[in-house]
């Protein structure tokens, strides 16, 4: 067998299945293009490279020489570009039989047309979008219960199962089969069900309950919409739908409860459960309607109104994703300041509006609501308004707002079920400051209205004088090009002392006061601090002095803060391991570091790679029992190491980052001046040591009083 090189794309987790059988089989990847965070870890974990799939991949490709290019559930097109650079060809991963599905979402199609299998493909890339020769093709039956979750998880099964006859394919040579085209149907990105999802009772009861199971995506994100109906006034999505034996007028209401609305269909009736609000909250659906009542068909223009702006829904996700509301005090009476020698360009007048925004809230970046005329229809289904990101520090805020209201007028808003769709979105509240180009946003608090040239604004929290320098701020900065022109001094005197120092001064403060709380175990302030003194002085007697690499593997717990406190307070530089990472992880840090001394539990001696460096166990060295609990003198200075963390690297190699005491000090003098902590609270911790936000959580806590609940 001669050993073949590829490249693989893809953002599931199907890749790393393909990418073992692949590496078991002998042969070699020498790249994965992913935005997957855990593949970017798999990859690296195996010594891959790893690049940004999209628009630059061609470039970031150059010069590497490979065989084969596998597309395994990778969404993006590929380029010519792209397509051009492995020796052999490329291959996809389909999620449906060809060619009867080619293209997006082709589990959900099928459901939705009642096929009997289903099935997955893996074909040859040409430049036809999934019409080349397919290699391998498995199919698999459809049960009757089957949802858009499990048909998705079917194709993964068959993906796996039938790579390793990718992989003897692609050894063989082999040409594949052509498909025969004329049986072709593409499912397009921005195709959608009929109706906007709304369920039509003038159908069967069977058409409905198998719409609403594909269209179940579980607690992932549901690409299309969702099966919907009207409860009066509400539209309210379907999470489940069970078909009963029941008959009526279709539409009517048959039965209604807390729970579940039956409704009657064109044949049977078909028990709606799960009922949720579009910002996916539960609905009571007794409080919407009664038996008898009607509910209504779909409204034929759902469908048209819907493709407006499917074309921009997956710039609109990511910006909701991101958004950060300016604040301001929303739905209050409203007065009108007139706009005087502003630009009349609308993204001129827009920026002259952000940066006296920027000014008066202190904020360099932020969201507002954008509202326009286009955006006022079908406003049951659709948001009639989308984020305008503001980012004083741009280079060129115009050309910046330029573009999103270029984006906005030709996808003039969002499906507002998008937040049922996408769980990790929350309930979305549109920003309270607008910017309103035809369109009104009446419970807004302060509103640029382009088309008047005003701006209006809550008189209780913008008084009239104030109103007419902020329209004067705006006219100055309407070019956008003065955000941040002049310099500013941040230089502020703080208290450039050690970690552990900080730590030993409060606790002279407050010996009695509670320190840490783990499950049920707790220490104060002295008893802490008494702990680690004794780690301390035996990692002294062992040698540790400033700038000394320890090694700290200890499961999460007390043992965590008492082994770091005390490699500190020995004047040691804490080397985090945590006892979850791979071995061949945790040797590297151990390896590269070259730390002669690891501080750890028992348990955990089998989890630590092989070394030779010393060991200290904190739950069975007889040495601590006697060690003393008075702070020790290492001699460390501010200018001494504090910790060394690894990063998760570019390279396929984790690289070690080392970070001073003062660096930590001056890291604390900015978070005093932003987290209230006079008096101090209480402080969650839930951060791996391994991340260097712990630091705030652990230490800049315990060195200001606070409680830590780790």
């Amino acid at each position: 067998m001669q050993t073949m090189s590829t490249v693989l794309i893809g953002d599931e987790a199907l890749l790393a299945e393909c990418g073992a059988q692949l590496l078991a089989r002998g042969h070699v990847i020498k790249a994965v293009a992913t935005r997957n965070a855990r593949l970017t870890d798999w990859a690296r974990e195996h010594g891959i490279v790893v690049l940004q799939p999209g628009s630059g991949l061609a470039a970031q490709l150059g010069g590497m020489d490979f065989d084969w290019l596998l597309n395994i559930a990778g969404l993006n097109v590929l380029g010519a570009d792209v397509l051009a650079l492995p020796h052999k060809g490329a291959v996809n991963f389909h999620d449906g039989p060809l060619p009867r599905y080619a293209g997006l979402n082709a589990p959900v199609w099928a459901l939705i047309r009642g096929e009997a299998t289903h099935g997955v493909s893996w074909h040859k890339i040409t430049s036809g979008v999934d019409e080349g020769a397919v290699l391998v093709q498995k199919r698999f039956r459809i049960d009757p219960d089957e949802t858009a979750l499990t048909i998705n998880a079917k194709c993964f099964v068959a993906g796996s199962e039938s790579f390793v006859d990718v992989i003897d394919a692609l050894e063989q040579g082999a040409e594949g089969q052509p498909q025969d085209l004329s049986q072709r149907t593409l499912c397009k990105r921005d195709d959608r069900p009929e109706h906007a999802g709304f369920l039509d009772f003038s159908r069967s009861s069977a058409e409905l309950e198998r719409l609403v199971r594909a269209l179940d995506h579980g607690p992932y994100w549901n690409p299309l919409t969702t099966p919907k109906i009207r409860l009066g006034a509400q539209v309210v999505c379907v999470s489940t739908a069970q078909i009963v034996e029941a008959n009526g007028a279709p539409g009517e209401v048959l039965a209604v409860d807390t729970d579940s609305v039956t409704v009657a269909c064109a044949r049977g009736a078909l028990m709606c459960t799960g009922l949720l609000c579009q910002q996916g909250l539960p609905v009571a659906p007794d409080t919407e309607i009664t038996k008898g009542a009607m509910v209504p068909l779909p409204d034929p223009g759902c469908d048209q109104a819907l493709a407006r702006v499917v074309n921009g829904e997956g710039v609109w996700r990511s910006a909701l994703h991101a958004m950060t509301s300016a604040p301001w005090p929303a739905g209050m009476a409203s007065v009108s300041t007139p706009l005087v020698a502003v630009g009349q360009a609308k993204a001129s007048m827009v920026a002259g509006f952000a940066v006296a925004l920027g000014e008066q809230l202190g904020l360099r970046s932020f969201d507002l609501r954008y509202v326009t005329a286009e955006m006022a229809s079908h406003l049951d289904i659709l948001s009639g308004w989308v984020p305008l990101r503001i980012d004083l520090d741009v280079a060129d805020l115009v050309a910046s707002i330029e573009n999103q209201l270029a984006l906005a007028a030709r996808a003039p808003g969002f499906a507002r079920d998008i937040a049922a769709r996408d769980p990790q979105l929350g309930v979305l509240n549109p920003p309270p400051i607008a910017v309103c180009d035809g369109g009104d946003a009446p419970d807004a608090g302060l509103v640029l209205d382009l088309r008047a040239s005003v701006v209006r604004h809550d008189p209780a929290s913008l008084s009239p004088a104030a109103a007419v320098a902020f329209v004067a701020g705006m006219a100055a900065n309407s070019n956008g090009e003065v955000v941040g022109a002049e310099p500013i001094d941040t230089a502020q005197a703080y208290d450039r002392i050690c970690i552990h120092h900080a730590f030993e001064a409060q606790t002279a403060r407050t010996p009695d006061a509670a320190a840490l709380s783990y499950e049920g175990q707790s220490l104060n302030y002295a008893e802490l601090n008494a702990r680690a003194n004794r780690v301390a002085h035996v990692l002294i007697e062992m040698g540790v002095g400033p700038d000394t690499p320890v090694a700290l593997c200890v499961r999460r717990g007390p043992g965590l803060l008492i082994g770091a406190l005390g490699i500190l307070k020995a004047g040691g530089a804490y080397v985090p391991m945590d006892p979850s990472y791979p071995a061949d992880r945790l040797a590297h840090f151990l390896n590269d570091s070259e730390a002669p001394v690891v501080v750890t539990e028992h348990a955990l001696l089998d989890v630590l790679p092989a070394h030779q460096a010393e060991v200290l166990q904190l739950d069975t060295d007889i040495r601590l029992a006697t060690a003393s609990e008075a702070n020790p003198e290492s001699g460390a200075t501010p200018d001494a190491l504090a910790y060394l963390i690894y990063t998760s690297g570019s390279t396929g190699l984790p690289k070690g980052v080392m970070v001073e005491h003062g660096n930590v000090a001056n890291f604390f003098a900015g978070m005093d001046d932003r987290i209230s902590h006079n008096p101090p609270g209480v402080w969650l911790a839930v951060t791996s040591l391994s991340f260097d936000i712990s630091v705030l959580e652990l230490f800049w806590t315990l060195a200001r009083g606070f409680k830590v609940v780790l």
